[in-house]
């Protein structure tokens, strides 16, 4: 038996393709992992919304603002939202080659890192300075700015990558400018965790660190508070002053604040090291929505139903100011709407707003009417003589077929003896005296119809061909 295994060639060129694509397939996952969690993390949060760096060398401050300077220009270039910092195509590297390699635009940020490195090597007495920098831009250093290479440098850091990671590079960058204003003492790069952030921090500073947005909240919603670097000592919630109980919870190290009123809250936290007084405006809830749709539409006369927050027990529903009697579910909102145009809904309970919305409430469109097994409104006079009753029946593809119910209609033979007449109901009845007639056309008008809760004359005669 052979020890070896013959691959052909083109069989190996597309194991190597697969290969590749997967790469391609981890890096891209890598470059969309969410990062908003990072912001609500207690351990994360301090170091996010660390101390703006103090520059004692003139010199680090200087590339610094050099570097932010070059920020928004690139920002533009590169499809990144001014407000939202969204990045308009994240995973292209077309906008990164055009800005940095073909534009040019690499070489202003290239040379303030020579000129920063021509400092730290002549200039700079600091040895603390000089050994950082070389740690910090070791990578850097080798690939073009040792040798004053613009080229082989930029080719190395912004040839062919995404906008996503550019951005990140970027800030890298700048990051980095920071640490080297900060370090106290060498980094070193083999020392524990613990030791590194000694390098730039002598002592934490305690903080109260929201874990969810504050200065306005839903009922329903929860605020989470958590204070870092101290301990908790007292928690007081007010509202009118009034201090009140039950409010709120502990888990872990983190208060968990979910208003059951609306009203204005004052939150007075007391640590060991630290004292903070803040205040929460906490407003109605509103309905929620299974498609994330800000416009809800319901139509007059017909049961209007919609999922509700939690946490509403026991509450009456107004519609317009009009009280329409208490909920029947904590979980549903159920009514039927009756005035056309905004309708607004409020739950009240003891005179407290707990939720407040609105929905938009129009006329229900005119529906199709159809005789069943007839879908031409034509039948043979063979086929006629073997019914005992044509059914008519009133739809819209767009609701259930029980919204329209057909209460009456009058009928009309023309050409024969037999007398128009009025009859209650759907059914047409074929009669004995019809089926020896002599007959052509059956004419339906005036069918009134009951849709929602009204009932509505259609005019529009329904002509029915006997073949």
């Amino acid at each position: 038996m052979s020890a070896y295994v013959k691959i052909k060639r083109s069989k190996n060129l597309r194991f190597k393709l697969i290969s590749l694509m997967y790469l391609v397939f981890l890096m891209l996952s890598l470059i969309q992992i969410p990062t908003d969690w990072l912001a609500s993390n207690a351990f994360i949060y301090p170091y996010l919304n660390y101390p703006k760096t103090s520059y004692d060398a003139e010199m680090i401050q200087v590339t610094a603002a050099k570097l932010k300077a070059i920020e928004p220009q690139m920002h533009v270039a590169l499809g990144v939202d001014s407000i939202t910092k969204a990045i308009k195509e994240p995973n292209a590297y077309a906008p990164t080659d055009m800005y940095f390699i073909k534009n040019g635009q690499a070489e202003p940020v290239f040379n303030a890192l020579i000129d920063l490195k021509d400092w730290v090597n002549n200039v700079n007495t600091d040895s603390v300075i000089t050994s950082n920098f070389a740690y910090l831009f070791e990578e850097d250093l080798k690939n073009g700015l040792q040798k004053n290479n613009l080229k082989s440098w930029q080719n190395w850091k912004w040839k062919h990558v995404p906008v996503t990671m550019a951005v990140n590079l970027f800030e890298e960058i700048k990051l980095r400018i920071d640490l080297l204003a900060a370090a106290v003492q060498p980094i070193d790069k083999n020392s524990s965790n613990e030791e590194t952030s000694n390098v730039f921090n002598s002592q934490e500073n305690p903080k109260l660190v929201l874990l969810s947005e504050n200065g306005k909240l839903r009922i329903g919603e929860t605020l989470k508070f958590h204070l870092y670097a101290d301990s908790l000592v007292d928690l007081k919630i007010r509202k009118n002053n009034v201090v009140l109980e039950n409010q709120h919870q502990f888990n872990s190290d983190t208060v968990l604040f979910k208003p059951t009123q609306s009203g204005n809250y004052t939150i007075d936290i007391t640590g060991t090291r630290l004292h903070e007084v803040f205040d929460v405006n906490v407003v109605p809830a509103s309905i929620l929505s299974d498609k994330n749709s800000t416009l809800r539409i319901a139509y007059k006369g017909i049961q209007y139903k919609q999922s509700l927050p939690t946490g509403l027990n026991s509450a009456s529903l107004y519609v317009n100011g009009l009280n329409k009697g208490k909920i029947e579910s904590s979980k549903q909102l159920n009514f039927v709407p009756n005035q056309i145009g905004w309708n607004v809904l409020e739950l009240k309970s003891a005179n407290n707003v707990l939720l407040l919305d609105s929905i938009y409430v129009k006329p229900l469109p005119e529906p199709y009417v159809l005789i069943e097994d007839l879908p031409n409104f034509s039948i043979s006079k063979k086929r006629l003589e073997q019914q005992t009753t044509l059914k008519l029946f009133a739809t819209h593809p767009s609701f259930e077929k029980q919204t329209y119910q057909i209460e009456s209609f009058e009928y009309e033979i023309p050409g024969t003896s037999i007398n128009s007449d009025k009859v209650q109901g759907a059914l047409f009845p074929v009669t004995e005296a019809l089926k020896k007639s002599n007959v052509s056309y059956i004419i339906f008008s005036k069918l009134v119809i009951k849709q929602g809760n009204e009932s509505k004359t259609l005019t529009e005669p329904i002509v029915v061909k006997i073949l």
